[in-house]
């Protein structure tokens, strides 16, 4: 039996290719391929986090109560146990696929990733790691606004040309690959660019489902699911985490994390961009270490065909509404004492 571990990489359509895969679970069995759902239903995410060292944590360990090297062993044990007895109980399927964009982000040391295999190799007698790569200031750009969903503050330009550097292994797709051919061997490494008009048929579904060796005949279509922020709903975002006022609406919501959930659901499009001179800076920074991935992997010189006309001046919010949006936080310290009005307002977000 042979599995597909589709490991990302972050912000290339893993939501979209998740759903799909969920919605059609039942029916792709039926095509021999078995959708994992006990490390996550869609996100297999909980695997990442079980091969992370013990020394470290992330956001899926805090919701899950777990903050010490005894709570993980136990945790780590439970993870173990639940994705055995899934594995073990289906039948007539002879691949299984696994997703998580968790995997690029989470498991960055060769040890992280060599706990992945040494438990996967127990069931499986092959194992083909899938992962999609996008220009690295196009996944900077879609990344501003997870951030904005956290604590992140950062003007837009700020956050780009600071977080989006070689340096970081997050964006650093030589090492990435070269972490995962080290453990899982070369032969066994799926790469693919993230661009339309490099999918069979210009479809990411279409291109997925070719790599699980089927098609999406007898499939359900499943939306987009587009998780971007317009320049307006981040700038609140942003604005919302800088002055982080945690007072309450009333006895069960507070104001920071109502305007973030109202924001995020009213808000949805297509947020800030660079301008084509700034996307080509930040893009510049990679440019040697995406020839090395081009040349080893695809066989060609250069990894992305970028027009930097697309980019334009880029898509930013003006002054004036950022003025306006900043005069609007500035005045919540009068709002915080006149909790009647609140009240009256809050279902109006």
């Amino acid at each position: 039996m042979k599995a597909f571990l589709h490991i990302g990489t972050e912000k290339t359509g893993t939501t979209t290719i998740q759903s799909f895969l969920f919605n059609n679970r039942n029916k792709l069995g039926k095509k021999g391929i078995h959708v994992l759902t006990a490390a996550g239903r869609g996100n297999g995410r909980a695997l990442p986090s079980y091969a992370m060292r013990h020394i470290r944590f992330d956001n899926f360990h805090s919701m899950h109560g777990i903050s010490t090297s005894l709570q993980r062993k136990s945790f780590d044990q439970k993870i173990e146990d639940d994705v055995s007895c899934e594995i073990d109980s289906f039948g007539g399927c002879d691949s299984v696929v696994i997703s998580s964009e968790h995997f690029h982000s989470r498991c960055m040391f060769i040890d992280e990733i060599e706990k992945i295999k040494y438990f996967l190799d127990r069931f499986f007698d092959d194992i083909y790691v899938i992962v999609y790569l996008r220009p690295q200031v196009d996944m900077a750009t879609s990344k501003y606004t997870t951030r904005l969903r956290g604590k992140c503050s950062l003007e837009f330009k700020d956050f780009v040309f600071s977080d989006c550097v070689p340096e970081k292994y997050y964006y650093n797709y030589k090492k990435i690959l070269d972490n995962w051919k080290t453990v899982f061997g070369k032969r066994y490494i799926i790469p693919r660019v993230f661009d339309s008009d490099r999918f069979l048929n210009g479809n990411l579904i279409d291109d997925y489902l070719k790599l699980l060796g089927t098609d999406r005949s007898g499939l359900n279509e499943v939306l987009n699911k587009n998780e971007s922020v317009t320049p307006f709903g981040q700038e609140i975002l942003r604005l919302n985490n800088e002055f982080s006022y945690n007072f309450k609406v009333d006895k069960d919501i507070d104001f920071y994390h109502l305007v973030k959930k109202n924001v995020v659901g009213l808000h949805q499009g297509k947020g800030m961009s660079l301008s084509s001179s700034d996307a080509r800076k930040v893009q510049s920074k990679f440019d040697l270490i995406n020839h090395e991935v081009a040349v080893e992997w695809f066989g060609r010189d250069v990894l992305f065909d970028i027009d930097y006309k697309n980019y334009a001046d880029g898509r930013y919010l003006s002054d004036n509404e950022k003025d306006m949006l900043r005069l609007l936080f500035s005045f919540q310290a009068e709002i915080k004492n006149n909790n009647c009005f609140l009240k009256d307002v809050s279902n109006d977000f």
